[in-house]
């Protein structure tokens, strides 16, 4: 899930992992004297994403809009205009693979989601425990390339999280729940122009003082202007309490959050395991209905308004498939949004979802599913390289899907057992993607506690004229 993984420049990602070139950035990492951290300003839909703290400007527009089919990225497409295709490396080359474990770094191991801001890697703690990041420029297995934040500095309710979330400037850890176990609704945000180290680069608010119902979130994505948490909920009852932020204001201006109901268009629509945003629409992966397992993928076409019912669409998986529910997050590869299955226990479905954003929504000729049970994974959560679909392993096997050919051929396929790099190396929950490596954290409640990185494909130079984010 994009408990990240699926970030809101879709687009961007797509077409930038596909010239496969890693941010490079002058800043070295630890020298908060500078006072930044040299993330990169993202520009989506024509306009600078969350560029100052304080807009001094009111002008509206609207979020980034999907491009028309001529102009977006194809599946799996490994060049942009200028530049030639990559070679990919093969999944189960183990010599491609990297795994550590956490203690050898000095960072925890529960953990759920991560972001990139075009040079650090943020894993979001999935208890009360301090924020790791990674500094890419840095050797993986250094003690020196990571840093610390202890979160208790900010508030005892900021803590819990699934997922994060990254807009430009400022990355966002998406809240679950509360020390106690109790839901939460304290988003924590970090300001990557300033120290890691100091809480004054941080920040908290709480989406439950709006709507006491808005808490229980897992996965976060951002449209360009709009940072988006999805809504889970639990403990005794779902949720389908959407809360968004409009990033062009102040992150504690009560006026820039707001909140819907998914439940209010369906009794169906609740209980989502995060995200995937295509451009244009964002879309909601169906995890739980009432006692069972979901089906109603939910879509918002961020060009209407939130609270307008006539943004937002449904449609009902199991009427191209009766055993097409509960799935586990979502990824976008440039064409065709993916809904991950869950296969953990008591499943009853192992479909792996499949929409055509190019054809009827409504229509259920643009939907495909694939039992992917054979393939022997657990995944949670997805992430697009550029070329290639990866389903994060939930356990030790990971799967990843060549969208250039069928959908339904096992030749498509590939998996590889990372137990048999390193036996700790299981249990992930979602990831990220730098542009040339793939990395995957160990979750809360995981018998894993190794993280495990893989070098996607040969590292090349970044396009002159670029400038943007992968994440």
């Amino acid at each position: 899930m994009n408990m990240n993984s699926s970030c809101a420049c879709a687009l961007v990602f797509a077409l930038v992992a596909g010239c496969g070139g890693r941010v490079e950035q002058s800043n070295p990492e630890g020298e908060c004297d500078s006072g930044a951290s040299g993330a990169i300003g993202a520009t989506v839909g024509g306009s600078s994403a969350a560029g100052d703290p304080e807009p001094s400007s009111s002008t509206a527009s609207t979020p980034a809009s999907k491009p028309p089919a001529s102009a977006a990225p194809q599946p799996g497409s490994t060049s942009v205009s200028g530049t030639t295709a990559l070679p990919y490396h093969d999944l189960s080359d183990a010599t491609e693979w990297t795994t550590l474990t956490t203690s050898s770094v000095n960072i925890g191991t529960d953990f759920n989601g991560t972001a990139f801001d075009g040079r650090y890697i943020y894993a979001a703690p999935g208890r009360n425990s301090p924020v790791p990041r990674y500094d890419t420029q840095g050797d993986i297995a250094s003690p020196a390339s990571w840093t610390q934040f202890d979160l208790t500095q900010l508030s005892a309710n900021a803590g819990g999280f699934r997922g994060a979330a990254f807009d430009g400037r400022y990355v966002y850890f998406v809240p679950y729940n509360h020390a106690d176990g109790s839901l939460g609704g304290t988003v924590t945000r970090y300001d990557t122009q300033s120290c890691f180290t100091e809480a004054t680069s941080w920040s908290t608010f709480d989406v439950s003082s709006l709507d006491a119902r808005a808490t229980g979130f897992l996965g976060g994505e951002f449209d360009g202007r709009y940072l988006y948490l999805v809504p889970l909920g639990i403990e005794g009852a779902l949720s389908g309490v959407l809360a968004r932020f409009d990033t062009r204001a102040s992150f504690t201006d009560r006026a820039a959050w707001s909140t819907f109901d998914t439940r209010a268009i369906s009794p169906h629509a609740e209980g989502y395991y995060g995200a995937a945003f295509d451009g244009r629409y964002l879309y909601l992966s169906p995890y739980a209905d009432g006692p069972g397992y979901g089906s109603t993928v939910t879509r918002y076409d961020t060009r209407g308004a939130l609270s307008d019912r006539a943004s937002w669409s449904l449609f009902d998986a199991t009427t191209v498939d009766p055993a097409a529910r509960g799935f586990f997050g979502a990824t976008f590869d440039g064409r065709y949004a993916y809904f991950v299955p869950y296969l953990g226990g008591g499943s009853t479905g192992g479909r792996l979802l499949r929409y055509d954003t190019e054809s009827d929504y409504s229509n259920p000729s643009s939907w495909l599913t694939l039992d992917i049970s054979a393939l022997g994974i657990a995944p949670q959560g997805a992430l697009f390289d550029g070329r290639y679909v990866y389903l994060v392993p939930g356990g030790g096997r990971v799967a990843r899907l060549d969208p250039q050919q069928s959908f339904t051929d096992p030749s498509s396929w590939s998996t590889f057992d990372l137990t048999a790099a390193s036996p700790g190396a299981s249990g992930f929950f979602g990831g990220a993607f730098d542009g040339q490596y793939l990395y995957f954290f160990p979750s809360v409640g995981s018998i894993g506690s190794s993280i495990a990185r893989f070098n996607a494909h040969a590292r090349t130079a970044m396009p002159s004229s670029y400038h943007g984010s992968f994440f």
